[in-house]
């Protein structure tokens, strides 16, 4: 009788086990990322012959550094991260197409990107992972030639996250040249700070950067003369021109979430309308007048389309 309950023990240990084992396994008999687990052997839970779960495992991993209790378990996620994705890449290089490793490439330099930060005091090993990043946006646009309808939006971010790495880099030429590709190819979201980086580099060399939107004009002794003839024009034009802004704005606010898009909407136009104000005072000091200012130039496409954050 005790032997009957041992074996019927063991069957049921057994049973269980199977179990377990296929409810751990997605429908194709492949491990989901709810089996991975931290260790030195994390890969040999993914099958790394298959590129969509290294991927999967690798932006798993990703995820999972920003949630470490320490930057030394952090940083052995994002390298486990990194190693999954350089092995998915190399198996989509050999058997995919652009698109799908610029995917992989894209997560590959966020991985980098995030690497780097890990390190804020050690700058040349910041620095080589900056570099990597900007690798792979480099080769992201080098697989998009010749560019076309289908993939100039793709060149246009690629580029422009080019410019912020080479901000970081203190690399100002390289921040202008990348800069001036997502121009060409349309980007919309520019931030202020880059916009001033790539400002002050034209102004120190005009030589460079041609098709982007000049530098601000500044102010100079016939500007300042004709400032009382511009400054109520340009605040007038710039406050409508701001209100008018927030007030498309507030239509996708309002539908998206309409309690807090309203509260937004119904603050907003006055306090566009006083930035207006500002920004025409601003444009009449430096001589733009009214038909001229920077409301009319982004409109007419002539402006960076300024990001705020």
């Amino acid at each position: 009788m005790q032997e009957m309950n041992t074996i019927k023990r063991h069957f049921i240990g057994i049973l269980l086990l199977v179990c377990a084992t296929v409810v751990a396994q997605t429908p194709s008999g492949k491990p989901t990322v709810t089996t991975y687990k931290f260790g030195p052997n994390d890969e040999r839970h993914v099958d790394m012959e298959d590129a969509d779960v290294c991927v999967e495992a690798g932006r798993f991993y990703y995820e999972q550094a920003f949630k470490a209790g320490s930057l030394e378990e952090a940083s052995v996620l994002l390298n486990q991260s990194i190693t999954l994705l350089q092995r998915a890449l190399e198996l989509r290089t050999k058997n995919g197409f652009a698109s799908e490793r610029a995917v992989i490439r894209h997560h590959l330099a966020e991985a980098f990107m995030a690497a780097a930060r890990l390190f804020p005091n050690d700058i040349r090993t910041a620095t080589a992972y900056y570099r990597k990043a900007a690798e792979q946006y480099e080769t992201i646009i080098e697989d998009c030639q010749p560019v076309n309808d289908r993939n100039k939006e793709t060149v246009a971010e690629v580029a422009y996250r080019m410019a912020e790495i080479f901000f970081l880099l203190n690399d100002d030429k390289k921040v202008v040249t990348a800069a001036e590709i997502a121009w060409t190819y349309g980007w919309k979201t520019w931030d202020g700070d880059v916009i001033g980086r790539i400002n002050d580099c034209r102004r120190n060399n005009s030589d460079i950067g041609g098709q982007l939107p000049p530098p601000p004009k500044s102010s100079t002794p016939v500007a300042k003369a004709l400032f009382p003839l511009n400054v109520l024009p340009d605040m007038l034009v710039e406050g409508v021109c701001e209100c008018g802004d927030v007030m498309v704005s507030g239509l996708r606010w309002c539908h998206d979430e309409p309690v807090v898009g309203t509260f937004r909407y119904v603050v907003g136009i006055p306090l566009g309308f006083v930035g207006g104000l500002v920004n025409g005072v601003q444009e009449a000091w430096r001589g733009y007048p009214f038909w001229d200012t920077y409301s009319i130039r982004a409109m007419q496409g002539r402006e960076y389309p300024l990001f705020m954050r």
